[in-house]
């Protein structure tokens, strides 16, 4: 018997004024009682190890997916270095062709007027054939600025489609991003459950 049982034993022996016997079988029936209890209800060096060995995992796991976001996050600076790089060009190809296509107008429209001033002056003394050129000037100026107008709004639509279709794969790798870093997320709090249960 340990120390303590014998104290317990003494106790039911002397005070509580029970048999030899009694008393040996209750001091033992305790003594098993609590052994048993200690087994189920504190862990073992080895189960101690082995959520030590689960800990150390989640942590690697933990410094790997630390390294994978900033990959991502990396792979996202670049991409949106590169599709800025590509909007700063296709701007400048925009304005070298309108400027080019500003130019092709203005010069039409300066030989426009050098052909009407020209004409003009032919016809300077016949007015009702002043007025039908001047009439088919008007109409070519009309053309002209129609021209432009529609050449405008076609780069402007043009452009605004090409800006909606590179923000919308930029909110689609977004979501992407989200949706893995999400994932992630889950698989540790599964893995914590499982751990702890």
């Amino acid at each position: 018997m340990i120390a303590n049982n014998i104290k317990i034993y003494d106790i039911f022996r002397k005070d509580l004024h029970l048999e030899d016997e009694k008393a040996r079988e209750l001091v033992s029936e305790m003594d098993d009682s609590f052994n048993n209890y200690q087994v189920t209800n504190f862990a073992t060096k080895l189960q101690v190890q082995e959520l030590s060995g689960r800990m150390d995992q989640i942590i690697i796991n933990q410094h790997s997916m630390k390294g994978e976001l900033t990959e991502v996050k990396t792979e996202m600076r670049d991409f949106r270095n590169e599709i800025n790089t590509k909007l700063d060009g296709f701007k400048n190809e925009v304005n070298t062709k309108l400027d080019g296509f500003k130019s092709e107008v203005n010069t039409k429209l300066d030989g426009f007027k050098s052909e009407v001033d020209t004409k003009l002056n032919g016809f300077n003394n016949n007015q009702d054939g002043f007025k039908g050129k001047l009439d088919e000037f008007k109409d070519k100026m009309n053309e002209g600025q129609v021209g432009l107008a529609n050449f405008q709004t076609a780069i402007a639509i043009q452009m605004k489609n090409d800006f909606e279709k590179i923000y919308s794969k930029m909110n689609r790798i977004g979501i992407l991003q989200y949706v893995a870093i999400t994932g992630t997320l889950v698989g540790i709090i599964a893995s914590l459950i499982k751990l702890f249960k």
